[in-house]
């Protein structure tokens, strides 16, 4: 005879009746809408009508034996609106043309542009040259005769 235990009323504690558990019943899950879908289609526009896109997705459907694409939009229904088709056309770039460098200044001219500066700018008034030092205070003659500035 089997031994029966308060715990474990069943013979056989590693299988549980049928009945014990209700089955509840799943919600039905509905695909996650990640983006439009991309697909190759055959057959021109007959392939693109028949393409499957499923209730409140965009499908754009490119055809594998033409330069085209269709755009498939299905309503909440799963109505399809009107197909759309779009042709590609090759648009050509074109190369950037080189600079005109007629007006630009080398750099041995800008050189030669801020030394004429800088000689002008040393010449003082009384015609002669500070030797490339400035003062802050005045020449000697201005700062013996206690005129500071």
């Amino acid at each position: 005879m089997q031994n029966y235990s308060p715990i474990y009323p069943y013979p056989n504690a590693y299988v549980m009746p049928q009945n014990l558990y209700q089955q509840v019943p799943q919600p039905i899950v509905q695909p996650q809408n990640d983006g439009p879908i991309m697909a190759w289609v055959q057959g021109g526009i007959n392939g693109a009508k028949s393409y499957p896109v499923p209730p409140n997705q965009r499908a754009y459907l490119f055809d594998s034996e033409e330069d085209t694409f269709y755009v498939k939009d299905v309503d909440q229904n799963g109505m399809p609106k009107p197909l759309r088709a779009f042709d590609y056309t090759e648009r050509i770039i074109e190369e950037e043309q080189p600079k005109n460098t007629s007006n630009f200044v080398t750099r041995d001219e800008i050189k030669d542009i801020i030394k004429e500066a800088l000689n002008e700018n040393n010449y003082n008034r009384k015609g002669g040259y500070h030797n490339g030092k400035s003062s802050v205070r005045g020449t000697n003659e201005s700062r013996n005769e206690g005129d500071v500035r």
